[in-house]
């Protein structure tokens, strides 16, 4: 997934040279890869995703929803939609846009001209975090629960396609401290919850 400016042909390549057949999906930047990706997906029950492209805490907050409810996430700036984005939401058949983060990241006048949108947006990545999980709450498996930091992206996106398995939800965590909005999720919903995955070391979650 990406151009060869993200993944080089030459790792293609030694992948094809063990035996395994190997398509890239990857546009000129990122917009158009998630367009790309969308298009994989498909908008099957007409509700998309939209996410700043530029940070990564907001999309990977809804990924797992996403992913159990086979639904694109799609990537925009903050007071533009990018060509890629916005012809992929004029092709299709769009009736629920769910826009994940507030109006510092994604602007009112990119919210107008989305498709029946409702914003999930808090006062910053684990309260938006938060606000995703309390959404889409009677969707989501509450027998367990990942825990990643909200301050890089590699376990969050390594745990989000193992989370949307089950129908989990991966909270964002600061580093040393319990944010609220992870205190508020699992005293909610500890009478459900079996197993909780902290994801990484003792240096990235104390």
């Amino acid at each position: 997934v990406g151009g060869q400016t993200a993944i080089p042909k030459v790792i293609q390549d030694q992948i094809s040279a063990l035996g395994i057949n190997v398509r890239r999906i990857g546009g000129s930047d990122r917009y158009e890869t998630s367009a790309l990706i969308a298009k994989e997906v498909g908008v099957n029950n007409g509700e998309i995703a939209l996410a700043y492209g530029l940070s990564f805490a907001d999309g990977l907050s809804i990924a797992s929803v996403a992913a159990k409810k086979q639904m694109p996430i799609l990537l925009t700036r903050d007071t533009s939609i990018p060509n890629a984005t916005k012809d992929f939401i004029n092709s299709n058949n769009i009736n629920k846009t769910y826009v994940v983060g507030s109006t510092t990241v994604i602007s009112d006048s990119v919210v107008s001209q989305t498709k029946n949108p409702e914003r999930l947006g808090g006062a910053n990545r684990y309260e938006t975090n938060s606000l995703i999980f309390n959404r889409f709450k009677s969707e989501i498996n509450l027998n367990s629960i990942y825990i990643a930091s909200g301050l890089a992206f590699p376990d969050a996106l390594s745990a989000s396609a193992v989370a949307a398995k089950d129908g989990n939800f991966v909270l964002l965590s600061n580093i040393r401290q319990v944010e609220w909005t992870v205190r508020n999720v699992l005293s909610d919903i500890k009478p459900s919850l079996n197993n909780v995955y902290v994801l990484g070391s003792g240096v990235v979650i104390s």
